[in-house]
């Protein structure tokens, strides 16, 4: 496996396990019937533009990181 697989296998992860944890936390947090259905029917556009930051700022690190080996390459 080379070094690109392994950044999309870590992202996919990364996010995976954001949603999975924030249905957890939604389903066992102490709220009435009424609340977390709301809650969850929200899920889906939360969980989009969380997904769209993370991966803003994935992209972000990754240019800079391969801005620094640029550097690093120079000297």
């Amino acid at each position: 496996m080379n070094c690109s697989n392994n950044r999309g296998v870590i992202c996919s992860a990364l996010l995976i396990g954001t949603a999975i944890g924030g249905v957890i936390g939604v389903l066992f947090a102490p709220a009435k019937g009424r609340d977390t259905r709301r809650k969850l029917a929200r899920m889906p556009e939360e969980a989009d533009a969380l997904t769209d930051s993370l991966k803003e700022k994935f992209n972000t690190l990754i240019d800079e990181i391969r801005r620094d080996m640029e550097t690093a390459k120079g000297k």
